[in-house]
């Protein structure tokens, strides 16, 4: 993958090092406090989605850019170690928090999907918020190290 003649994935990863964690941080305050979640849950579901987005692409342009280097290195190895599962967690972390945003509409809603929600969120969002860190940092080193 690849935009005029780049390589795809140095350019997107910019997106999901910046947006993973703001939606992470977010999300993991808006699910335990209900007035910024009404201010901002919106928002916020709107960022992860393009986060998830952000960070499918990402690790399609990334597998990619790995599959067209004839030696790899071992820091090369390690960065995609980290990075190929950021998008299970970042998954979780939108499910969980669209779940937690829908229970949270009206009273009629079951509690325990909003506690369900809540827990998948922060679980997710944690994870995401690591891994994103770790590939971020092991991306940088394989580069720049």
């Amino acid at each position: 993958m690849s935009i005029l003649g780049l390589p795809l994935h140095p350019l997107i990863i910019h997106a999901v090092v910046i947006l993973v964690p703001l939606v992470a941080i977010g999300a993991i305050v808006t699910v335990f406090w209900p007035a910024a979640r009404r201010r901002y849950g919106s928002l916020i579901a709107v960022f992860a989605i393009i986060a998830l987005v952000a960070t499918l692409t990402a690790r399609q342009s990334g597998k990619d850019l790995y599959e067209s280097i004839p030696r790899p290195t071992p820091a090369m190895t390690t960065h995609m170690g980290f990075g190929s599962p950021v998008l299970w967690w970042v998954i979780a972390l939108v499910v969980g928090y669209l779940i937690t945003l829908w229970a949270t509409g009206t009273d009629d809603r079951p509690r325990a999907l909003r506690w369900i929600g809540t827990i998948i969120t922060v679980v997710g969002g944690l994870g995401a918020l690591v891994l994103t860190i770790l590939a971020g940092h092991s991306g940088a080193t394989a580069v720049w190290g």
